[in-house]
């Protein structure tokens, strides 16, 4: 504990004050920005409410802190993250703990183009088979290491480019310990592309990616692996006055991991979204298939760590109360989920609607097992080092996960 008083602490202060004296400071040809924090939690034992020395892994004391430096100059940005866990926060993986410099970038855009090297965070349409993004408040991280470009040929048309590794933790990369992931995506806004389309009140939107990791096979597992895993995507985003809709389908190819338990199935995935809203009126409806999709730059890797894509759950996300507490997670081997919402506001400056106005929210979420068959009469579901089951395209099973009325 004597260490993070006479090191942690202080170097944050540090920090924080420089950043008081160069944020937004005009330097010579450039601007310099930045941001900081500091969570610092203490712990008291209480074995009357089940909280015991093992509990809290004997630590009276968690400390996580990170500051921001961005330094821009014309169309060059460049940055770096410092990060410090002495003892990380319970709830967090112990395998934060130290510090250093786990993110830097530097960053050039002109006109059409635009290349980064470095760390980076990207996303392909809405997930599905790509997505690197930062949560501090959750411990999560799964930025890319690499290289990335964005071009614009012509008006209506983006296409983007990565090649990297993932970050895991402070685990430098080393030629087999985690993939290499690179891969495309391109989007075709319709409107900007066909000149009489331009002024037409319906928005057509159409993209597609692809995304492949290699990682070296086990010489010695029980199973061969396939080293290169590819996944393919293509979406649809439509809107048209008060309507929008968008839907995107995924599919990837066998990929045996632990989360799957090795079988050499294929993944698929679709999500579907409509929704319509005017002044005071909300309505949205949304529902997605998953079927083996787990997709990590570590095939034996089990935790949060390394997810290279994301599928997005259809529940509500509480604030408050013990449902916030205990949300509900995404099952990447199967499930059929489906939400409606709908959002009223009463107007102000009546009965009901008062001084300011009342807006009232309801909420529907069910998530249930997909349809999984066996592929024989003397093979179970999910047998390892076969193809594990048969499910039939968007298939819904019996078994219920999860039930939410708000």
């Amino acid at each position: 504990m004597n260490s993070l008083f006479r090191f942690g602490l202080p170097v944050f202060m540090l920090l924080l004050i420089t950043a008081h004296g160069i944020r937004a400071q005009q330097m010579t040809g450039g601007q310099v920005h930045g941001n900081f924090q500091v969570d610092v939690q203490t712990y008291d034992p209480n074995p009357d409410i089940g909280i015991t020395e093992e509990e809290i892994g004997g630590n009276k004391m968690g400390s996580n802190g990170f500051g921001n430096f961005i330094y821009t100059n014309g169309d060059f940005t460049a940055g770096a993250r410092f990060e410090y866990y002495l003892k990380p926060l319970v709830g967090f993986d112990p395998a934060y703990e130290g510090g250093g410099i786990p993110y830097r970038f530097a960053s050039y855009r002109k006109d059409m183009f635009e290349i980064t090297v470095g760390n980076f965070y990207e996303q392909f349409g809405n997930g599905l088979i790509f997505r690197s993004y930062e949560e501090w408040s959750l411990g999560y991280d799964n930025s890319v290491d690499g290289i990335r470009v964005r071009i614009n040929p012509i008006p209506g048309i983006s296409i983007k480019g990565i090649y990297g590794t993932q970050r895991y933790f402070w685990e430098r990369y080393e030629d087999g310990n985690r993939a290499i992931i690179k891969g495309g995506d391109a989007e075709f806004f319709l409107n900007e592309m066909v000149g009489r389309w331009k002024e037409k009140e319906t928005r057509i939107i159409l993209g597609g990616s692809v995304i492949s990791k290699y990682e070296k096979d086990d010489p010695f597992s029980l199973y061969k692996y396939p080293e290169n895993v590819t996944a393919f995507a293509g979406r649809f985003n439509l809107n048209r006055g008060r309507i929008h809709m968008l839907g995107e389908y995924a599919y990837k190819i066998n990929d045996p991991s632990a989360i799957n338990h090795n079988i050499y199935k294929e993944g698929q995935s679709i999500y579907l979204s409509g929704s319509y809203s005017c002044k005071g009126l909300g309505i949205t409806l949304s529902t997605k298939w998953i079927d083996n999709m787990s997709f990590k730059s570590r095939r034996y890797e089990t935790g949060n760590a390394l997810e290279i894509n994301f599928l997005p759950p259809l529940t509500k996300q509480h604030s408050y109360g013990l449902e916030a507490m205990y949300p509900y997670a995404t099952q990447p081997n199967g499930e059929f989920a489906s939400q409606g919402k709908v959002i009223y506001t009463i107007p102000k400056k009546t009965k009901l609607g008062g001084r300011y106005g009342t807006t009232i929210e309801l909420s529907y979420s069910r998530v249930t097992a997909i349809d999984k068959r066996p592929l024989n009469d003397t093979t179970p579901v999910g047998t390892q080092g076969t193809l594990g089951y048969k499910a039939p395209f968007f298939g819904i099973g019996d078994e219920m996960f999860f039930d939410d009325f708000n």
